[in-house]
Parts: C-alpha cells; structure tokens; sequence
C-alpha cells in the first residue's frame, strides 16, 4: 500500500510541473508593460519598483535574482546558460525534491 501512496505522490508532482509548463503563456523577447518577460530577464526588469520605498527584503530578492542569473551565464562547468539551467532546475532540483519527498513518506508510512 506504501508504494501505491509513493507512487501517486510522485506522479502528482511531475502532473504539477507539467501542468505548469502547459499553461504558461509563450515566451517572448520583447518588452510588454503589462507583465515580465524574457526580456526583464534578459536585460534589467522595468517592472520592478525603483523607488526609495522598496523593502529590504525585495532588494535582497533582487539582487539574489541578479547573482543566480550571473552564475548561470558564467558558471565554472564550462556550459553554456542554457546547458547549466536545464541540468539545475529540470533534473537535479526535481529529482532532489522527489527523493525528499520519497523518503519523507517512506519514514512517515515507517
């Protein structure tokens, strides 16, 4: 019965990710005032607030978003952007979310 429950949460999460993926609007290179782009990623975000007001903490999230970025394009491995962020956030993060995942219900059914 544990690995019937294993099994579902899994294929739970992979229907999450692609569920996701599906409905996500089409990517785009250009600028668009309404919503974020791959251009905010690309150059700097004009959607982000620029004035003195700006908590501490979204200053911090942007700058850590900066820094991940940054490393992405000039990561130590040699790879390419693309390369380095397909292999962290499409294999390694999933497949370290899921062995959590497994063992947190393989210790609770335990």
């Amino acid at each position: 019965m544990r690995r019937i429950y294993l099994f579902f949460a899994l294929l739970f999460s992979v229907l999450i990710i692609v569920i996701v993926n599906e409905t996500s609007p089409a990517p785009s290179h250009s600028f668009q005032e309404d919503i974020c782009t791959r251009y905010c990623h690309d150059n700097e975000c004009l959607h982000f607030p620029q004035n003195a007001s700006q908590s501490a903490l979204s200053l911090i999230a942007k700058r850590k978003y900066e820094q991940n970025i940054s490393w992405l394009k000039n990561n130590p491995f040699g790879l390419n952007y693309q390369e380095v962020n397909l292999l962290i956030y499409v294999i390694i993060s999933p497949a370290v979310i899921m062995l959590l995942l497994w063992g947190i219900l393989r210790k609770s059914n335990g």
